[in-house]
């Protein structure tokens, strides 16, 4: 093998070496520019622990102090999940002042009454701010960048700065200042719903050192470290962002109208099954439609043959009336005729009587067909069966006395 090929497969090792060594030691986050030897601090577990912020000169467009002035923190706003990465990325105009298409497109959908208020509340910024430090329980004292949220430490430090502020002599405002400051002890814990661990009160305790000049001059410049994309290249990670979302709303729709098919399908074929079923009950109600003409037939022959042997009786009782007139000689006659001319009237209006009650048994069974028809059937049958039975039975009867009358009267004669 030659020295050439010695050579760079060296540097090829070292080089994926110095970058696991990096991800070992943890680079930050992509907003950062962290420079290359310096670490990441960060909270590990929900207990006490004390860290020494380190000041540092600051840069230019510092928000809170002029630049080459002592500060101790740098405030950054970002945006949450932009583009098909869901990159968090820096937001220009909280932080710099400068303009964020971000920013200018939320405040569209707020105006808009239509709009989610989901995806407003995903793209707000964020309060977050990063600092030197130096972990108290690490013997190495080396410089590491610390980066979190305001809500997990930022709120803790303004409180024990607020309670410890007794005038402009008497505060907290230059706790960590080189020479006669002071390091924080912190309550740690776990942070809202489990996510990380979050810093719930802050204690000031004095140092027993002054902090070393190599210390000092190891102290980042955070302003200079934050990375602030350009607005065109926001724009374009949001153009895509959105893009993306456009396709999973049409594919939410594609679905919706997938499924929308289907229950019309479905819905055709229990319509379908429904007008099956009505042409059964059509049929089935025809069928009883054409018995109950053919027993409206059969009573309609019976009433016929009842007004014929009414027709008879009236024959019969135009020969009693003769009868009774060749016989008015007779007292005993007449009497007799008396009698049987009641038997008659008797009579009439026992016929008055049963044409009222056919009268009724009609309506009934009218009132009985719109109600039900099976029902109607069996009334009328056992109504046309009494019906004739009964008409038999009083034209039997007439008949019997006739024939009576007829006999006593001859034998009168």
């Amino acid at each position: 093998m030659s020295k050439k090929r010695r050579k760079k497969k060296s540097k090829s090792v070292a080089g994926a070496t110095k970058r696991r060594r990096e991800s070992a030691r943890g680079r930050g986050p992509s907003f950062l520019a962290i420079p290359d030897g310096i670490e990441v601090f960060g909270l590990k577990s929900a207990k006490t622990a004390r860290v020494d912020i380190i000041p540092y000169e600051a840069g230019k467009g510092n928000p809170m102090a002029d630049k080459g002035e002592l500060y101790w923190e740098r405030t950054f706003y970002i945006h949450r999940n932009i583009g098909p990465n869901e990159d968090w990325v820096v937001c220009p105009s909280r932080t710099m002042k400068k303009p964020c298409p971000i920013c200018d497109f939320i405040s569209k959908l707020q105006k808009d009454p239509d709009a989610d208020e989901s995806l407003i509340k995903a793209l707000a910024t964020s309060r977050r701010m990063i600092m030197n430090v130096v972990d108290k329980s690490d013997d190495t004292g080396v410089v590491k960048i610390w980066e979190t949220s305001h809500a997990y430490f930022g709120k803790a430090i303004d409180e024990a700065m607020e309670s410890s502020y007794e005038d402009d002599e008497d505060n907290m405002d230059n706790f960590c200042d080189p020479v006669d400051g002071n390091y924080l002890k912190m309550v740690v814990e776990k942070g809202w719903q489990g996510r990380g661990y979050s810093v719930e009160r802050v204690d000031f305790k004095s140092r027993k050192e002054d902090l070393d000049e190599e210390i000092l001059e190891a102290a980042v410049c955070l302003d200079d470290i934050l990375i602030i994309k350009p607005a065109n290249e926001l724009k374009k990670l949001l153009l895509e962002d959105v893009d993306d979302d456009d396709e999973e709303e049409e594919e939410e729709k594609k679905s919706k109208s997938k499924s929308k098919s289907k229950k019309k399908s479905k819905k055709k074929e229990e319509e379908e099954e429904f007008e099956e079923d009505d042409e059964e009950y059509e049929e089935e109600d025809d069928e009883e439609k054409d018995d109950d003409e053919e027993d409206d037939d059969e009573e309609d022959d019976e009433e016929k043959d009842d007004d014929e042997e009414d027709d008879d009786e009236e024959d019969d009782d135009e020969e009693d009336d003769e009868e009774e007139d060749d016989e008015e000689e007779d007292d005993e006659e007449e009497d007799d005729e008396e009698e049987d001319d009641e038997e008659e009237d008797d009579e009439e209006e026992d016929d008055e009587e049963e044409e009222e009650e056919e009268v009724k048994s009609k309506k009934k069974k009218k009132a009985s067909k719109k109600t039900s028809k099976k029902s109607k059937k069996k009334a009328s049958k056992k109504t046309s069966k009494k019906t004739s039975k009964k008409t038999s039975k009083k034209t039997s009867k007439k008949s019997k006395k006739k024939t009576s009358k007829k006999n006593a009267r001859k034998k009168g004669r």
